[in-house]
């Protein structure tokens, strides 16, 4: 799910850079543009109607590209719970159809998982927690036995430690 996460945000930053690089062609061609106007309009003044057109017509697809960027920039202001809460509903309404509705939402992955035992997490948050909890029980055993070897080897220096 984290995985998820990165490439979303990716593909909302490659959009945005996207969008940025059209701009700035954009501009640039503009500015071209502005640059031959002068002389054109000069030589044919019915030329220059035709080029407001298309002037207008690029104000309004730069317009367009402006929408698209605030949409992407809200959903990207609303991060992954928005993304979350759409596809636990999802989740929620395709349990509901399937399994009877006795679904839950994991406290962890924030997913719709079937409580086939106790607790507020789904089996795969359940196993890595577990998993864990194991790394560290048995990161305090290796505590508790290197305490006990220096209580037994170097009781001085246990008591100033400990002091």
């Amino acid at each position: 799910m984290r995985i998820l996460l990165i490439v979303y945000r990716m593909a909302i930053i490659l959009i945005v850079l996207v969008f940025i690089i059209l701009v700035v062609v954009d501009d640039e061609d503009e500015d071209d543009e502005d640059d031959g106007h002068s002389v054109d309009n000069e030589q044919d003044p019915h030329q220059n109607s035709y080029e407001e057109e298309e002037d207008e017509d690029g104000y309004h697809r730069l317009q367009e590209h402006t929408q698209f960027h605030r949409v992407h920039h809200h959903l990207h202001r609303q991060g992954a719970g928005a993304a979350l809460r759409s596809r636990g509903r999802q989740q929620h309404q395709h349990h509901h159809q399937n399994h009877g509705g006795d679904g839950k939402l994991c406290v962890s992955c924030k997913e719709l998982y079937c409580p086939l035992r106790g607790g507020d997490t789904c089996h795969e948050c359940y196993e890595e927690a577990s998993e864990a909890e194991a790394a560290l029980k048995k990161e305090i055993e290796e505590l508790n036995a290197r305490i006990a070897f220096l209580r037994t080897w170097a009781p001085e220096a246990m008591s100033e430690q400990f002091s």
